[in-house]
C-alpha cells in the first residue's frame, strides 16, 4: 500500500490534515486475516502486507489523530471485492477515506461585545456518536453574515464593527460541515465601560468617537418636541431604557433632563446649585450612572432616578464631554489638564497636564477618546495631540498638528484599526497611528474663499471611510487607509457640528446656518436625502435603538426625528 499524506497546508480529499496514523485491516469473509502493526504513522508513505491469502479481500483504512492509532477516527475509508492471486503482489486499489465529521458545534454559540472590541471563537467537531474529532484549524473556513457588523478572521477571532448582530459560521472543508454562532455587538464602543445596550451612550456615540449608531430608514419627520430651560447646545446621550439625557446651557436656569424617547415626556430633572451652564454631554456608565461636566467646575455623577451620587471639583469650567472605560475610568479635559476619577468615587486616579497648553473660552474642550488598546487620545488648544497610558496617566507619544486660535479642537476619533484622526483649525485632517504616534496621512481641504477650519469629531464608517464637516461648507468622504477623497458635497453653511452615521447608510449633519438645518446624506454619494429645519442653531446629533434622531437647539427644544 502506498499512502499520500496531504500537505499540513493544502486541503486533500483522501486524507484530512490532522491525521497522523492510518490503521489498515484486511477481511476476507467477515474475518480479518490481518492488519498493520503498528500503524502507518506520518510520514510513512508505503506498507506491505508480506502474506495475504488468495481470496477476495475487504480493505478498510480508518484515520486518526493521534500517533497510535487510538482514540476517535477522523476518517474511515473501505473497498471491497479485492481480487489477491497466489503468489502475486498487488497494489491496493484507491482507497479514499471518508471524514467522521459529522457535526461542527461553535462556541459561544452567543455572545456580546462592543465596537472595538474582539473576542474568540471555536469550532469543535463530533461524529455521529458525538465524539470529539481533531481537525486541523487550516481546514476551517470562518465567514460572517454581516462583516459591516462583525468581522471575524481565518482563526475565529471576531470583531465588533458597528452595533448590530451577525451570525458566523465555521465550515470544515473536508466533511462540509459547519456550524454558527450569533455574535451581538453594542452600540458602546471604544473600551467597552458604558452601558451595555445603549445605541448612543455619550458624544460621538462611543468611547472611540466613530459616530456609529443603530436604526433603519428616517425620513425627517419631527416626531415631539421637549422644551427646556434654556439653549441645548451639548448631544444627548440615549440609555438601554429608552432615556434621553439632555442638558441646557443657560446660567441660573441650567439643568439636566430625562425625557422618555417614546413619548417625549419629563421622566425627572436635576439643578444644580448654584446653576452654571451645562456645555457637556452626558455618558451612561455601565451601572447606569450619568456623568456630566458643568460649567461650575464640578463633574457631576446622577443615578438613574436623576439624584446625586458625588461630583468632583476640577481646575476650571468642564465643557469637556467624558469618556468611560471597562477599568471605571472617567476621563475629561478641563483647560488644559486631563483628568482620570474612580467611577464609583469620583476619587481622581491621576491627572495629567496636556501638552501646548492654550484656553479659548469660545466652545467646548474637545472629549478624550479612547482605543481598544487602553490608550486615552486627548488633544490641547495647542493643537498638541497625546496618547496617555489609561493605567498610569503616563505619556506614550504626543503628536503636534496646528495652533488653534478661535475654536477649541475638534475631538479625536480611532477607527477600527487604531489609527487616530483628528481635524485642525488650518483646514487639515489627520490620519495618526494610534501605537506610535507617526502620521500615516493628511488630507488638505480644496482651495477655497470660505473658512476651511475643522471643528467636527470625524465619524468613521463600518468601511473605514472618515467623513468630516468643514467650515468651507464642504461635507468630506476620506478613505480611512490612504486619505484619498471619495467624495465631497458643498453646502449653504459650514460645518460645526459632528456627523452621526445611521446603519442603514445615512449621515445625519447640521450645517452652521440659524435655520438649524438637519440633514440625512446618503454615505454613498454625499447627496442630500431630505432636510427639515429646526428654527435655530443644533447640537450635534444621536441615533436611537430605532433609528430616530434626537437633537437639541438653541431655541432650547430637544426634538426626536423619524
Amino acid at each position: 500500500m502506498t499512502v499520500a499524506w496531504p500537505v499540513r497546508t493544502a486541503s486533500s480529499r483522501l486524507i484530512p490534515q490532522a491525521a497522523n496514523s492510518i490503521v489498515v485491516t484486511l477481511t476476507q469473509s467477515g474475518s480479518m486475516v490481518d492488519r498493520t502493526n503498528p500503524p502507518i504513522v506520518r510520514p510513512q508513505t508505503s506498507y506491505r502486507f508480506p502474506s495475504v491469502p488468495a481470496a477476495l479481500t475487504r480493505i478498510e483504512a480508518k484515520a486518526y489523530a493521534s500517533l497510535d492509532g487510538t482514540g476517535t477516527p477522523v476518517a474511515v475509508g473501505a473497498v471491497d471485492n479485492v481480487q489477491v492471486q497466489p503468489n502475486t503482489t498487488i497494489q491496493a486499489p484507491d482507497l479514499v477515506l471518508s471524514s467522521s465529521v459529522a457535526s461542527i458545534q461553535v462556541t459561544p454559540a452567543a455572545s456580546s461585545l462592543s465596537v472595538g472590541a474582539s473576542t474568540q471563537l471555536t469550532a469543535t467537531a463530533f461524529d455521529a456518536t458525538g465524539s470529539m474529532i481533531l481537525v486541523a484549524p487550516s481546514v476551517i473556513y470562518w465567514s460572517s453574515s454581516a462583516p459591516g457588523v462583525v468581522t471575524v478572521d481565518a482563526t475565529g477571532k471576531v470583531s465588533g464593527v458597528a452595533a448590530g448582530s451577525a451570525t458566523l459560521t465555521a465550515i470544515d472543508s473536508e466533511s462540509i460541515k459547519s456550524g454558527t454562532a450569533t455574535v451581538t455587538v453594542g452600540g458602546n464602543g471604544g473600551s467597552g465601560g458604558l452601558q451595555n445596550g445603549s445605541p448612543w451612550p455619550m458624544f460621538h456615540g462611543n468611547a472611540a468617537h466613530t459616530g456609529q449608531g443603530l436604526g433603519t430608514q428616517n425620513t425627517g419627520h419631527i416626531l415631539w418636541r421637549f422644551n427646556t430651560l434654556g439653549p441645548v447646545h451639548a448631544s444627548p446621550a440615549i440609555g438601554a431604557d429608552g432615556a434621553v439625557y439632555i442638558a441646557s446651557d443657560y446660567f441660573g436656569a441650567s439643568s439636566v433632563y430625562c425625557v422618555d424617547a417614546a413619548s417625549g415626556q419629563q421622566r425627572w430633572v436635576f439643578h444644580p446649585s448654584p446653576a452654571m451652564g451645562f456645555e457637556s454631554s452626558p455618558a451612561i456608565g455601565a451601572d447606569g450612572t450619568i456623568f456630566i461636566g458643568c460649567d461650575d467646575g464640578n463633574l457631576y455623577a446622577l443615578d438613574r432616578s436623576g439624584k446625586e451620587r458625588w461630583q468632583f471639583a476640577a481646575s476650571t469650567a468642564i465643557t469637556s464631554s467624558p469618556a468611560v472605560d471597562s477599568t471605571n475610568g472617567v476621563y475629561f479635559q478641563a483647560g488644559d489638564k486631563l483628568y482620570d476619577l474612580d467611577a464609583l468615587s469620583g476619587q481622581q486616579r491621576w491627572q495629567f497636564n496636556l501638552l501646548g497648553g492654550g484656553y479659548i473660552n469660545s466652545g467646548p474642550d474637545p472629549s478624550p477618546a479612547i482605543g481598544g488598546n487602553g490608550t486615552v487620545y486627548a488633544e490641547s488648544n495647542g493643537g498638541v495631540l497625546s496618547a496617555v497610558s489609561a493605567a498610569s496617566g503616563q505619556q506614550l507619544w504626543s503628536f503636534r498638528s496646528e495652533l488653534q486660535t478661535q475654536y477649541p479642537p475638534p475631538s479625536p476619533s480611532v477607527g477600527l484599526d487604531g489609527t487616530v484622526y483628528i481635524g485642525s483649525e488650518g483646514g487639515h485632517v489627520h490620519a495618526i497611528n494610534g501605537a506610535t504616534g507617526l502620521e500615516k496621512w493628511a488630507f488638505e481641504a480644496p482651495p477655497s474663499e470660505g473658512y476651511r477650519e475643522v471643528y467636527t469629531c470625524p465619524a468613521i464608517g463600518t468601511d473605514g471611510t472618515v467623513y468630516v464637516g468643514m467650515g468651507d461648507h464642504g461635507l468630506y468622504a476620506l478613505d480611512g487607509a490612504t486619505g484619498r477623497l471619495r467624495w465631497g458635497a458643498a453646502f449653504r453653511n459650514g460645518f460645526f457640528l459632528s456627523p452621526a452615521l445611521s446603519a442603514n447608510g445615512t449621515l445625519y449633519t447640521s450645517d452652521g446656518t440659524g435655520l438649524g438645518l438637519l440633514y440625512g446624506v446618503d454615505t454613498e454619494n454625499g447627496t442630500i436625502k431630505w432636510s427639515v429645519s429646526l428654527g435655530a442653531y443644533n447640537s450635534p446629533p444621536a441615533i436611537g435603538s430605532d433609528g430616530t434622531v434626537f437633537i437639541g437647539s438653541e431655541d432650547g427644544g430637544l426634538y426626536a426625528i423619524k
